[in-house]
């Protein structure tokens, strides 16, 4: 296989003995589908077909009565990992098919309507898949720092950071941005790090400053999450999804995603105000739903 970013690429011809090598454009190597643009679309693909299955079954044991926490224990265990698989390599761009995985298992989980915001899923608290690779992606380049310097891999990391630091789509490029955007540029500077899982929860509470400000952001764009933005103030999971069986609280959150069967939901399908004459009585308007009623701290 040759690895080139033309886009038409000529192959020279190989030959072993008088044997002529078969040229391919995807080769399989310690579980990473490789094609010969150093792409990974092929990989991504792979992860995202492996995760859909693992989704599927995930689905009918949720229908057969698994509780909410265990599905998030398989998700969190079993599924995600299958789709980080390599992140440390390719992660730090946006991956819409990941995204799109990770918020229909939250919608199944939560019990709420496929037409839910994609920005409710929050309310389990979970970052969002991109935040997860570069997190990885992060990792990874803590472990390299942290090995001696005769390595073969810190001497490569080396001779890497000053060849492709400035050059968009590398490596070294794309860690240094995932930094930057974390407030942790000095960091890359000096390439001080500290040792054990307290500095990478360290970098996890940064990275959970920088993913809040891009939920508010997004939330800010939707009309349909005008009630849940007063509800919602931090990026946690909330308690009551522990509240005993889902049927218990499904309802809750579907009023809180703002996909419901009522007036305020169903207005708005057909273009109608947010606040509506009360087709029961005619003597007032249908205000917004009571915020206190569904915000409740303690259950």
């Amino acid at each position: 296989m040759v690895f080139s970013s033309k886009r038409k690429l000529v192959i020279p011809k190989f030959f072993l003995g008088v044997q002529k090598l078969d040229s391919i454009s995807c080769y399989k190597y310690l579980g990473l589908e490789l094609d010969n643009k150093l792409n990974f679309k092929e990989c991504k693909s792979c992860r995202i077909k492996k995760a859909r299955k693992g989704l599927v079954l995930l689905s009918e044991a949720l229908r057969a009565g698994l509780s909410t926490k265990s599905g998030e224990s398989i998700w969190n265990n079993m599924i995600r990992p299958i789709i980080e698989f390599g992140a440390e390599i390719w992660g730090g761009k946006e991956w819409k098919e990941a995204e799109k995985v990770q918020v229909l298992t939250g919608k199944r989980l939560l019990g709420v309507y496929k037409c839910a915001a994609s920005d409710f899923v929050r309310e389990l608290g979970w970052f969002t898949m991109r935040a997860h690779c570069e997190l990885k992606k992060v990792s990874y380049w803590c472990r390299i720092i942290r090995k001696s310097d005769d390595t073969l891999v810190k001497r490569l990391y080396k001779i890497r950071r000053l060849e492709s630091v400035d050059r968009p789509g590398s490596w070294c490029w794309s860690l240094k941005s995932i930094l930057e955007s974390s407030n942790l540029l000095q960091t890359w500077n000096t390439e001080t790090v500290g040792i054990g899982p307290g500095w990478m929860s360290a970098v996890k509470a940064y990275m959970m400053k920088r993913e809040c400000t891009l939920w508010r952001q997004r939330m800010e764009q939707k009309p349909k999450l005008d009630l849940y933005r007063g509800i919602k103030v931090t990026l946690s999971r909330e308690q009551y999804i522990d509240f005993g069986p889902r049927w218990r609280w499904r309802t809750l959150a579907m009023l809180r995603s703002g996909s419901s069967d009522l007036r305020i939901e169903t207005g708005r399908w057909e273009g109608l105000s947010r606040m509506q004459i009360c087709r029961f009585c005619l003597s007032g308007e249908l205000n917004l739903l009571n915020i206190s009623f569904l915000s409740v701290p303690d259950l």
